[in-house]
């Protein structure tokens, strides 16, 4: 029987097995790969930020790109899902009518519930963090949303490899975006420094930037993170159901409440000396 991951990989499928082909077959297919879009407007004008996106080993990313490829060309064919131009029927899907971009909707839909594990997102108010800020004394890089937004990311999925009894390390894949790179690795450096061995084994890799038109999975995390994004503008309470697919969830909705205790910990955290 071959190999799921065996050369040749399919143009759909290649830069999913390029992101892990260091690693022996075995280690290689399971590898877990999260997926993540992150929006924000770098004014700081935007009412919410957040990241969303996916889970899921390498192996089920590789099965998935290839049915998404094969979805997004059936008629009536699309170069690819970006959400915002789906949702008003502009761009990729000019000259939909909303009954047929529902159906090219459906049919991706059911290839995330049948390959993602986790949809994870976390979701930050920007004005309640901005009052926040005013109030304590810390770092310039904790105020950039990226920080505690991946933070808390990055304690809950490391939480509940421990409550899996997994050591197995997860690779962040962000889609590319030139002005939010620099937040991003700030955010990463700064977070990793501080993390307990648990932690630190969770994101032992820096993450990886790539575009959606080569790596697909992440068109599928824009789509969720449109949804999260509309939830927090609207002030719409989350409703697990309220979604397009029935992955199992991680949600960090960031509460006044929340705010104030991750800056705590956060500022706990920090060395006394750290300079601001």
């Amino acid at each position: 029987m071959i190999a799921p991951d065996a050369q040749p990989w399919s143009a759909s499928t290649a830069p999913i097995w390029g992101m892990v082909c260091g690693y022996e077959s075995v280690v290689r297919r399971r590898r877990a790969l999260l997926m993540l879009t992150a929006h924000f407007d770098d004014s700081w004008n935007d009412d919410v930020f957040e990241v969303a996106g996916f889970v899921a080993p390498a192996e089920s990313w590789a099965l998935f790109s290839d049915e998404w490829q094969v979805a997004l060309s059936a008629p009536r064919g699309v170069g690819k899902l970006t959400a915002n131009e789906a949702m008003k029927c502009r761009g990729q899907f000019f000259g939909f009518s909303p009954e047929q971009r529902d159906e090219k909707l459906r049919s991706l839909s059911v290839i995330i519930d049948a390959h993602a594990e986790l949809e994870v997102f976390s979701v930050i108010p920007i004005r309640p963090l901005k009052e926040e800020l005013e109030k304590v004394g810390l770092p310039k890089i904790v105020g950039d949303p990226y920080y505690p937004a991946m933070m808390a990311v990055i304690r809950r999925l490391a939480a509940r490899q421990a409550a899996r009894g997994s050591v197995e390390p997860i690779n962040f894949i962000f889609d590319e975006k030139k002005k939010q790179q620099a937040h991003i690795y700030s955010a990463w450096a700064a977070i990793a420094k501080r993390q307990p061995a648990e932690m630190q084994r969770v994101i032992s890799r820096t993450p990886v930037f790539d575009s959606d038109d080569r790596v697909l999975p992440l068109q599928a995390a824009d789509w969720a993170a449109w949804h999260r994004r509309q939830q927090g503008i609207l002030g719409i309470i989350f409703n697990v159901l309220d979604r397009p697919w029935k992955v199992p969830v991680m949600d960090i909705v960031f509460t006044p409440e929340l705010i104030r205790q991750t800056l705590a910990e956060i500022r706990s955290d920090l060395p006394r000396d750290r300079s601001r």
